[in-house]
């Protein structure tokens, strides 16, 4: 609370209690301070709605203290206290929805999940720091550790393991494993000991920035994530989502979401090489037709030609926001066991079938992928999608994991029609 650093980043394990913390920090500096702006952002309008302000308003700011809520503006100012300060006002937003960006000024501006931002989100808001209220504006980043080299390690970490003398004393770094969070039920921490060993725990657990060595998707257990094929209802949403290609596969992949759960299911596969879009879209088409589906929306790779031709024969499709480290965290979130234990994402069978007049499983598997021992689905994928160099994927074998990342990521964005996302993120589950 005292300190005049203007850069300052909260980092560490899942459920370290973060947004919490910067939630606390914001209300007893705007208690303090008359006039304060507070600005709150994540990456989607979405996102910050179910976690960062939802937390503020019903478990940070005592009711008592609540001048004015405009919950459709996700706009909160509280009265005067005895401490002094009040009509101080705080505003969450998501990159996603605003288009005025120029627009905002703060005193203070607090980042959550500041990982998914790029450099250039993350200076167009420090270029918003022109409050009045406070001597120098504050700009807060709180995350979990992403890999080494990025540009907030750069700023904070590297700078942080400097020796004092040489550190740029405008940016303070301050890392908190999972198990400093007292609130937590022991159940959590009895769950997070059994990633010990892995590259996750280091991560995700202890707070380091590690850059993961192997294979990519580290959480997937063909023995709990693939399971044999079982009835669809009829309500649950359901997507296609497109990776294009020919002499690499052309692969579609038809996700379920239960949406009692939020749990997502891909059902059916078409994963073949040289084959035409058109012919892909016949063959697709004709097996959702058959089964009598409706699907939400269609995401696909952005390649200009192939979605016209996508939306000739079949339907229009979406572009998928291609994000590539986020889309990977979004996709390994899903894997982990979710608030009941069971992972958020599972892959039916290769078995082609039929239930109750609904097709699932590998539609049409390509003959010459199986003679070459190469994949020729998501599940054979997934262990051989692999790290390389710099920590950036192996563009090897990615073909139906690009088109699982393309759905999730852009879901996890709200850009998706129908259904919502269910995931873990750090400090909270959070229905999108």
């Amino acid at each position: 609370m005292s300190m005049t650093c203007p850069n300052i980043m909260f980092c560490g394990g899942f459920g370290n209690g973060k947004s919490r913390f910067a939630g606390e920090i914001g209300f007893q500096l705007g208690c303090q301070i008359p006039g304060l702006e507070v600005g709150y952002w994540r990456k989607t309008r979405s996102s910050i709605e179910d976690t960062t302000y939802r937390l503020f308003v019903e478990n940070v700011v005592p009711e008592e203290y609540i001048k004015y809520q405009n919950k459709s503006k996700l706009t909160t100012i509280i009265k005067p206290t005895s401490m002094g300060g009040g009509n101080a006002r705080f505003d969450f937003l998501g990159m996603d929805r605003v288009t005025r960006k120029g627009s905002y000024w703060f005193d203070i501006i607090i980042i959550d999940e500041s990982i998914e931002f790029t450099e250039d989100e993350l200076k167009m808001m420090e270029g918003r720091l022109r409050g009045k209220h406070i001597p120098k504006p504050l700009m807060i980043y709180l995350t979990n550790p992403g890999a080494p080299g990025s540009y907030q390690h750069k700023l904070f970490v590297q700078n942080d393991e400097l020796p004092i003398d040489k550190r740029d004393k405008d940016f303070a770094y301050f890392c908190a494993t999972s198990f400093e969070n007292i609130h937590n039920p022991t159940a959590y921490f009895d769950r997070l000991k059994k990633w010990i060993g892995t590259q996750y725990y280091d991560r995700y657990v202890l707070g380091l920035w590690k850059a993961f060595r192997g294979t990519i998707f580290e959480q997937f257990d063909p023995k709990v994530h693939v399971v044999p094929p079982f009835p669809i209802p009829s309500n649950w949403p359901k997507w296609l989502s497109v990776d294009f290609g020919y002499d690499h596969p052309l692969v579609m992949l038809w996700i379920a979401q239960d949406p009692g759960t939020g749990r997502q299911y891909v059902y059916r596969q078409f994963y073949k090489t040289h084959t035409l879009v058109k012919d892909a879209c016949a063959s697709g088409k004709k097996v959702t037709d058959a089964c009598k589906e409706t699907l939400e929306d269609i995401t696909a790779d952005h390649d200009a030609e192939n979605r016209a031709q996508f939306e000739l024969y079949w339907q229009a499709t979406r572009a998928a926001i291609k994000d590539v480290k986020p889309g990977l965290q979004a996709v390994q979130e899903l894997l982990l066991p979710q608030y009941d234990g069971k992972p958020g994402l599972y892959i039916f069978d290769d078995a082609w079938a039929e239930r109750d007049g609904f097709w699932y499983g590998n539609y049409d598997p390509d003959p010459v992928l199986k003679e070459k021992s190469l994949p020729q689905n998501l599940q054979e994928e997934i262990p051989r999608y692999m790290w390389g160099k710099d920590d950036k994927p192996v563009k090897e074998f990615d073909h139906a994991v690009d088109s699982t990342r393309y759905h999730v990521f852009t879901q996890k964005t709200g850009m998706l029609k129908g259904g919502g996302l269910e995931v873990y993120h750090g400090e909270s589950f959070s229905r999108r």
